[in-house]
């Protein structure tokens, strides 16, 4: 899930995330966020529409942004949003393993 999390990301977010760092898993993903919250960092300062418009792409839920942006919790925003992000990428990731083409229905109809 790892490899194709940070493929999709990058793509997204338009940065190269390389692999990320870590020999466990849990690290591995501390290190995406990291590098993804830096990413949108930047992106809230200088390119906020580009950020805008990835988040609504990623379709990345409204009201748990906006809870995101009115909490005071000490953890940068930027680092809430990648966390929404990542969460968002997961839970997509997930849904097509589940219900991928090798689940789905023949929807083809012959019409001879």
């Amino acid at each position: 899930m790892l490899p194709e999390l940070t493929n999709h990301l990058s793509e997204t977010f338009e940065f190269d995330l390389q692999k990320p760092v870590g020999s466990k898993l849990e690290d591995a993903m501390k290190s995406l966020e990291d590098k993804l919250a830096k990413r949108i960092d930047y992106m809230m300062r200088y390119e906020s529409e580009n950020l805008t418009n990835a988040l609504y792409r990623m379709d990345v839920d409204e009201r748990k942004l906006n809870a995101a942006m009115n909490t005071d919790d000490g953890i940068e925003l930027s680092a809430r949003i990648a966390r929404l992000v990542i969460d968002r990428h997961i839970q997509k990731i997930e849904t097509r393993k589940k219900y991928g083409s090798t689940n789905s229905p023949d929807w083809s109809f012959d019409l001879e």
